[in-house]
């Protein structure tokens, strides 16, 4: 018979935390072209690039120190 190239699709990776490289819960592992941009995202400040941990400690930080500074 004839030799013929079967090519795999390969399995993608979940999407991680830019910060502390974590899985991001809420986002398929499917490529993004196949995918409505409602789907890609998640729908906060950050949503897709950060995990919900990172994200409440920045807020946080970025609150303490607007705070700190307003009060001197």
């Amino acid at each position: 018979g004839r030799v013929v190239i079967h090519y795999e699709d390969e399995k993608r990776n979940f999407h991680r935390c830019a910060r502390c490289g974590a899985i991001i819960h809420g986002i398929p592992r499917e490529k993004d072209y196949k995918l409505s941009h409602s789907e890609r995202t998640v729908e906060r400040y950050y949503g897709g690039m950060l995990c919900q941990n990172c994200l409440e400690e920045l807020i946080r930080m970025k609150v303490a120190s607007e705070w700190s500074s307003s009060s001197s």
